[in-house]
């Protein structure tokens, strides 16, 4: 067993991924993004022998989900695979969550509406996508699932009224 512990330089372009033993807090791994890119460690989530780490920035065009394989003797993270969208400034991966056999991605200001990515585990392949659900502004600001259920929050905005929303898939 291992704890995973995202760390983010705030404007800097050296961002962590920890592995720490639960017991000593002692540092096991260090997955680190030292390249141009800021928001490695956005969000963090682990299922079924998988760890993924969000690269998330809103002025960032290099925004990606990293899937990493958790190794069942050592605990050692080795690359599995990336998801990405290609699109600069959306947030997509400010929210992910993982089960064994689904990775969901959140984008939450995707075209100013959102966006939501459902991923096959652990191939990487997309099953599903869902951008502008209608008059939800920033759906995917949070994301959760089980092996049945994808629940997505959004902010509800329109003329007469504004307020949170949770969409249960």
């Amino acid at each position: 067993t291992s704890v995973i512990l995202a760390v983010q330089g705030l404007m800097s372009n050296v961002n962590t991924v920890k592995r720490l033993d639960p017991a000593t807090g002692e540092v096991l791994q260090v997955l680190e993004n030292s390249g141009l890119h800021v928001g490695f460690g956005a969000s963090v989530a682990a299922a079924g022998g998988y760890v993924a780490v969000g690269l998330s920035a809103a002025y960032d065009s290099h925004e990606a989900v990293m899937v990493y394989k958790v190794d069942s003797v050592t605990g050692r993270l080795s690359w599995a695979f990336n998801v990405s969208e290609n699109l600069a400034g959306d947030c997509y991966g400010c929210s992910i969550a993982l089960t064994e056999t689904h990775l969901v991605v959140g984008a939450q200001s995707q075209f100013m509406n959102g966006g939501l990515y459902v991923y096959s585990m652990p191939t990487g392949a997309l099953l599903w996508s869902n951008i502008s659900m209608g008059k939800v502004n920033y759906i995917g600001a949070a994301v959760a699932a089980n092996s049945r259920y994808v629940a997505v929050s959004g902010t509800w905005y329109d003329l007469y009224s504004q307020g949170g929303i949770v969409f249960v898939m």
